[in-house]
């Protein structure tokens, strides 16, 4: 609709100048042939049928020159930046009538009909032109403004998933460091009162008795609540399940058939694993698929991440990468990363490893 107001503004400008000094009875039929005109130069681009349309409109207008006040109006609708010549052209030509067939006087005046009808429309293409444009850079900071808020939104989600699993590593290293430690120091005065006992006489050996008992209850204290802070409340399946409903970035399918326990340790570093390839995907990844499958053979565990992007050489290295190929070594495995219909992750560790290293 808005393509439209500038011709009907012209058109508006010289009816009534035209129907006040025509002395044609049918001047409707004129209006009517202007108006079908301007319709076809408008709607039709065509450098050759432009120019045919024009050169139609000038010869009716050097046998009925009451129409030559109408031609301002199919100016405007044939006038075009990119084909400008035809248009200015005809404008010339119908000014060069008038002169002939009237005075210097109606001359000026189609001049100034000319003058303003190109003002008027060449005015409001620019305006149209810049208001389509602003709606355009618009629509694009709306759209770049989504996409920023999407991404801060995953990258929080992500950081908080980092944040969890740091705080479960670090537990568990102190845990570790708590049995490794405080736990053999427990046991070595255990064994320590025990052979005093054996060697001491009374009254002495009688007061040993209850603080050999004592220690031992600490050490089976400390023990049951090492083991019950290692294994509360985690179960390595469910933490993946919940690492994919978290991950919102594309479609995730999830493949699990591990069945034999598994360190905490090699737990929290499969765990990890799938993390880091789940964020090198977000970073660097066009996908909308992932496949995540944690299968176990006889000897073997194996995890494969596989996602159906395009953009593969990007990940050819980083440190992500590096840290999925480190936390394989420090289990004994092994990594492998292909590119062939996506970019995979393919993690190999030996079964006996990551079960042999669990501490209770």
């Amino acid at each position: 609709m808005r393509k439209w107001l500038p011709l009907l503004s012209i058109f508006l400008l010289i009816t009534p100048p035209y129907i006040v000094r025509t002395a044609n009875a049918y001047y409707v039929v004129d209006l009517l042939m202007a108006i079908l005109l301007a319709v076809l130069l408008r709607e039709f681009t065509d450098h050759r049928l432009r120019i045919g349309l024009l050169s139609v409109c000038l010869l009716v207008c050097f046998f009925h020159t009451d129409a030559l006040l109408l031609s301002p109006f199919v100016f405007a609708a044939g006038f075009s930046e990119n084909d400008p010549a035809p248009p200015v052209v005809f404008a010339v030509a119908c000014m060069l009538l008038v002169a002939y067939h009237y005075n210097i006087p109606d001359t000026y005046l189609l001049f100034i009909l000319f003058l303003l009808a190109f003002v008027i429309r060449y005015g409001t293409e620019k305006l149209l032109a810049a208001q389509a444009r602003y709606h355009a850079l618009y629509n694009d900071m709306q759209e770049t403004r989504l996409r920023l808020e999407h991404a801060l939104s995953r990258t929080a989600e992500s950081k908080q998933r980092e944040v969890e699993l740091a705080l479960l590593t670090e537990r568990n290293r102190m845990t570790r460091d708590m049995h490794d430690g405080l736990g053999h120091i427990l046991s070595r005065s255990i064994l320590q009162i025990g052979a005093l006992e054996t060697l001491a006489h009374e009254p002495a050996k009688s007061r040993l008795g209850p603080i050999r008992r004592s220690l031992e209850d600490a050490m089976y204290e400390l023990r049951a609540n090492l083991h019950n802070l290692k294994e509360e409340n985690f179960n390595l399946r469910q933490e993946v399940e919940k690492l994919l409903a978290e991950f919102t970035y594309c479609r995730t399918a999830l493949t699990y058939t591990i069945q034999t326990p598994l360190s905490l340790d090699a737990s929290y570093s499969i765990l990890a694993i799938l993390q880091e390839a789940l964020s090198n995907i977000i970073k660097h990844s066009d996908a909308d698929f992932v496949q995540i499958k944690c299968l176990e053979t006889k000897d073997r565990v194996f995890i494969t991440i596989a996602d159906n992007g395009t953009r593969t050489e990007i990940r050819s290295f980083g440190i992500g990468l590096g840290s999925i190929r480190e936390r394989a070594r420090s289990m004994g495995g092994r990594t492998e990363f292909t590119t062939q219909n996506g970019f995979a992750v393919r993690v190999f560790i030996p079964k006996e490893a990551i079960h042999a290293t669990a501490r209770h």
